[in-house]
């Protein structure tokens, strides 16, 4: 494509008075070297993705592979290791991490290709230490999981078919045999006598945790491609939002350039919406790296917004490159916004919030883990489903934890579309790494790859240098437990120094400049009161300090990014994974799936507070996950009625990656468990909350929007058969992003000793909310509540596949949970929830099942009994 006369006049138009004449030789310089020779469009991107094969290196047998994949689920499809989730397959697959496996394809070159000045291959994912050979001929070493590779390989291909080799090391091995392992690191979720998991750059979930199984593996678990260019690429582009100041966004496009040869070379920016006229710049003997910053200005922007606060509209940029042989184009959808993370002294401590566009942002959401031990697995499909559940529960942030992998560009795009905040940590938790030369160098590879490849996401709010090392290395004992002596300590803190407040806020300065970056979480402890007004706190004083649940009233945060309670999945669900027909729930092999030191039976002490003793499996699948409902309710509630002093609450965890016993709200094939629904409730952006303190019923009103919220509250006194006994009504505005005390009454002046505790309950209902949000708030644990025993009816309608149920209660029907035998993977709108008398509740429900076997299959429990 030659250049044409438009562009240049376009050109000539824009460029200030100081240079006209200097642009008007530049551009007549290139004009005169694009004109020479007629441009091609670069087919730069050829995947390498197709027929792959591999085999264990000891053997000659092999195998059918998929690429991107992995070892283990290349394993399983082709029957040569049992389900690693099914009973306690998990033991049985542990040989795998002990052998190398080589991975090999073929592929066509034709002679077009070779016509290029370079080709290279690009590695998107290798896990983790490999020797790549192209045609017998060696080209690199891989190892590192979380980084790009890529190397010109054009002297090694031929035209025709050609071999890719990907030699596979043992994780395991590798590290004994290359690594200095006589000084143990205190890795301790890495489930192996000889801990290699510090040593090596790799998922360290991989190595086993509390929410995970035990699969060190290896495979190409991202896409590779082949790279054709001749002079010149663009390598990066990076489209900062710089200032919104009186409806103008200023943008700065850093155009990020490899050139092999200096060459004149012409840049075109333009957007989809026309929002600003195509922009043209002119350069001349351009070599090496180059970034070229390219101001932008943008009237009336359309602004990015978390979601529930705005809109989450997208821009597209085309960047051109034209050089004399080729025209590329790189395309950028990014959002137009400013993030600040606020983390300042104040008269309380510490603060820690979220500002988006001069707005603070209460931040609703959670802890993300990889979605399956095997992340390969996970497809585009999938993670869209997760993000509309996100949506459906009201979050605008999502923690990427530091012990899984830096997500796929798809989880990216989606949070930017989906309007949900994305913290990200690097991937460092719960150990002490090297800080040798090599691994330095290799961590600040991976940091600038990383921080390179998301900085374009509006979505993204902070980067984070590890998950809990500093608050490890001041507090988990690890100097006694390992005997480090006095020297190991000060290298500890050089370590540490070195990589989280060096090479990686060095990596953030330099390629994502406007983004806060904190070098661990949390930035305090719970074990002291005090610790609670310092920045973002992981509490976890109910699980692993096994306090009451009561206690998230009185240890809240500035900032609470971790806190939970465990629980089983549904027991339908669960028995797809046990060969037999389980139907205690404490036997080895339900107790294999709690991966927590503390077991089960800290769920069973926690549940026998609220709920009678549970014998069956079904039982405590049953109780568990009511239990864990009410820990996070408690928790929710104190966190928001607690703003502005808290400004977060992201608990641990959204997901799974296996059916275990986790802290997770719904199980890995997303069927939502008790919690899920709570959730839904307590993060609607308006919401009621009744909680009892110091003998006292308070309620708050609390509003997360940008603009006031008008609440019309009733509280109604019942009991269990409907007899109202009092009736109380009020009305406030609550003002934006704020909370509120709207009801306050000591409990002896609202239950005197003519009534019974065990009988009544207060509703409160925001009747100014077009949904009738409600809070019902009980005097009694469960198992202490005088509950009716027959207090539903039902009736089933609809067609295969879509279902309505519709309920109908003549008395108060507490904990109401529906479930089917036949589908395990059932998914309704509604489950895990109360019925006031006289009530009448419609749940939908989707599944594979006919309309008889629904009817058939059909059932529904409540508290009465438990």
């Amino acid at each position: 494509m030659v250049l044409n006369l438009y562009n240049f006049l376009l050109h000539f138009y824009f460029v200030s008075k100081r240079t006209i004449f200097f642009s008007i030789v530049c551009t007549l310089i290139c004009f005169a070297a694009f004109a020479k020779q007629k441009s091609t469009i670069a087919s730069d991107i050829i995947p390498l993705n197709a027929t792959w094969k591999f085999t264990r290196a000891d053997s000659i047998a092999w195998m059918p592979a998929t690429v991107p994949g992995s070892v283990f689920s290349d394993l399983l499809a082709n029957k040569k290791i049992p389900n690693p989730y099914v009973d306690n397959n998990e033991t049985k697959v542990q040989w795998v991490q002990n052998f190398d496996w080589i991975y090999e394809c073929s592929f066509d070159i034709d002679s077009g290709v070779l016509q290029f000045n370079h080709v290279d291959i690009n590695f998107e994912g290798l896990d983790t230490y490999a020797d790549v050979f192209v045609n017998g001929n060696k080209i690199l070493f891989a190892d590192n999981m979380f980084r790009a590779w890529e190397q010109n390989i054009k002297s090694n291909l031929k035209p025709g078919q050609n071999t890719l080799r990907i030699y596979f090391y043992s994780p395991v091995n590798w590290v004994f045999k290359n690594r200095n392992t006589s000084f143990v690191f205190p890795a301790d979720n890495d489930n192996h006598p000889l801990k290699t998991s510090a040593h090596t750059r790799k998922s360290p979930m991989h190595y086993g945790w509390d929410v995970a199984p035990r699969l060190v593996g290896c495979g190409i678990y991202r896409n590779i491609k082949l790279h054709v260019w001749n002079d010149m690429y663009i390598n990066n582009v990076f489209v900062r939002t710089t200032s919104i100041i009186k409806n103008v966004a200023l943008l700065d496009v850093q155009v990020n350039l490899l050139s092999a040869n200096p060459d004149s070379v012409q840049i075109e920016i333009y957007d989809d919406a026309k929002s600003f006229k195509p922009i043209i710049r002119n350069y001349v003997k351009v070599k090496g790296h180059h970034i070229f910053s390219i101001p932008v200005q943008i009237k009336n922007p359309d602004l990015w917004f978390p979601n529930e606060t705005g809109a989450q509209p997208l821009y597209t940029f085309h960047i051109i490159l034209r050089t004399k042989r080729d025209v590329q184009q790189t395309i950028v959808t990014t959002g137009i916004r400013t993030i600040q993370v606020v983390n300042e002294i104040d008269k309380d401590g510490r603060n820690f919030y979220v500002m988006c566009n001069g707005n603070k942002i209460f931040a609703r959401g959670a802890n993300w883990i990889p979605p399956d031990a095997m992340s390969n697995v996970v497809t585009d499909s999938v993670y869209e489903a997760y993000f509309k559940i996100m949506h459906q529960l009201h979050f605008n942030m999502i923690r990427v934890w530091g012990g899984g992998i830096y997500e796929s560009n798809r989880f990216y795009d989606l949070a930017d579309r989906y309007g949900i905040m994305v913290w990200q940590d690097f991937m460092f938790s719960g150990t002490m790494y090297p800080y040798d030369t090599a691994f330095i160098s290799n961590i600040k590879d991976e940091a600038e790859y990383q921080v390179k490849r998301l900085h374009n996401h509006p979505s993204l709010a902070l980067w984070c240098g590890n998950n809990e090392i500093d608050v490890a290395l001041k507090n988990w004992g690890w100097y006694t437990t390992y005997k480090y002596t006095e020297q190991d300590s000060l290298d500890f803190v050089e370590g540490y120094y070195l990589i989280f407040k060096n090479v990686l806020p060095d990596a953030v300065a330099l390629f994502d400049a406007d983004r806060f970056y904190m070098h661990t979480s949390p930035q305090s402890n719970w074990g002291n009161t005090k610790d609670f007004s310092f920045g973002d706190n992981h509490y976890w004083g109910v699980w692993h300090g096994e306090q009451h649940f009561d206690s998230f009233y009185t240890h809240v945060p500035r900032f609470a990014s971790e806190y939970g309670f465990p629980s089983l999945p549904a027991a339908n669900y669960f028995r797809n994974y046990f060969t037999s027909n389980i139907k205690n729930w404490n036997v080895k092999e339900i107790n294999a799936r709690q991966k927590s030191y503390k077991g089960n039976k800290l769920i069973v002490k926690h549940a026998e507070q609220y709920y009678r003793q549970a014998v069956s499996l079904d039982d405590f699948a049953y109780t568990s996950q009511l239990t864990q409902a009410i820990a996070y309710e408690k928790a929710i509630a104190a966190h928001r009625i607690s703003k502005p002093f808290c400004m977060g609450s992201l608990y641990w965890q959204f997901n799974d990656c296996w059916p275990g016993i986790t802290w997770r709200r719904m199980d890995n094939s997303m069927n939502w468990k008790a919690l899920n629904y709570t959730v839904a409730k307590a993060f609607e952006p308006v919401q009621t909350f009744a909680i009892e303190r110091n003998d006292s019923l308070l309620v708050f009103a609390v509003n997360d929007k940008r603009e006031p919220a008008k609440c019309d509250i009733d509280f109604v006194l019942k009991d269990f058969n409907g007899k109202k006994f009092w009736k109380r009504d009020t009305s406030i505005t609550v003002d934006a992003d704020s909370a509120v005390l709207v009801f306050a009454q000591p409990l002896n002046k609202i239950v005197n000793d003519s009534l019974s505790k065990i009988s009544l309950f207060v509703h409160a209902i925001n009747s100014s909310i077009s949904d009738k949000q409600s809070s019902i708030h009980y005097f009694a644990a469960s198992k202490n509540l005088k509950l009716p025993a027959e207090p539903l009816t039902l009736k089933v309608k609809g067609k295969q596949g879509h279902y309505y149920i519709k309920l109908a209660a003549k008395a108060l029907a507490k904990d109401i949970f529906i479930s089917f035998d036949g589908d395990a993977n059932t998914k309704m709108s509604n489950n895990y929830f109360d019925m006031i008398p006289g009530e009448n509740v419609t749940v939908e429900v989707f599944c594979k099942l006919t309309l008889e076997e629904v009817r058939q299959q059909i059932k529904v429990r409540t508290a009465f009994g438990m």
